[in-house]
């Protein structure tokens, strides 16, 4: 796309279906992205950001201007223009810019056995399969269970006696370089991100941050032999 110009660009768009239209729109340089926010009508783009996650919307909508994009939002009829508001309102480069508002979590009251159940039927990814993040209630974060515990406790084992309490977890300001640290000293691939008060808000993924802070030739050497198998792969 980078080498067609502006107008091509938005005929390209325009013929496109939704799907790939949008998967072409998150991969573009940012002198694509603006030439189509420019160029196409509000309705094909509120038709492409309802079909990607929260954060990306919000990823694509900070290249634009305020009022454009309060325009775009305003229009917008699902749940996720909420979402994308929220995410807009964090810096790029902190946690609450970074984070993806989509988790799963499990409640601290479920039994090893439902929780295994809940696993089995909303199918998360392996990504976020990896630390399950327990909350209660309100949503607060209250604990963490790796899938091989999880597995091997007692079926009617209550999450909250056997979870790792008082887990790591980011603030909303943790800016990139600090949320590298952590993940490098913790050994983690993905951390949880609270609010003052410990509501869950999030997750921030190493391999987003990585991508952005490190030199490929550092990610490829000393990264990605830790994950692989468990990078995700751009929508």
């Amino acid at each position: 796309m980078e080498e067609l110009s502006p107008k091509e660009q938005i005929i390209i768009f325009n013929k496109l279906d939704k799907k790939t239209a949008a998967k072409t729109l998150v991969e573009a340089d940012e002198g694509v992205q603006e030439s189509f926010f420019k160029g196409v009508k509000n309705n094909r783009i509120i038709e492409l950001l309802e079909s990607l996650p929260p954060y990306r919307g919000a990823d694509l909508l900070s290249i634009v201007d305020e009022e454009k994009a309060d325009k775009i939002l305003a229009q917008m009829i699902t749940t996720k223009s909420k979402k994308i508001k929220e995410l807009l309102q964090y810096k790029e480069d902190t946690a609450g810019g970074l984070m993806r508002s989509e988790i799963f979590t499990l409640l601290d009251t479920y039994t090893a056995k439902k929780a295994i159940q809940i696993i089995r039927k909303e199918c998360p990814s392996t990504e976020q399969l990896h630390v399950l993040i327990i909350v209660d209630k309100e949503n607060h974060l209250v604990g963490t269970i790796s899938m091989r515990t999880l597995l091997t406790a007692k079926p009617n084992a209550i999450l909250n006696k056997f979870m790792r309490k008082d887990p790591i977890a980011l603030p909303l300001d943790a800016v990139k370089e600090d949320i590298a640290t952590a993940l490098e000293k913790y050994n983690f691939v993905m951390l949880p991100v609270v609010d003052k008060n410990n509501v869950l808000k999030g997750t921030v993924t190493a391999d987003e941050v990585l991508s952005e802070i490190m030199p490929e030739s550092w990610i490829k050497r000393k990264y990605i032999p830790r994950i692989a198998g468990k990078r995700r792969k751009k929508k």
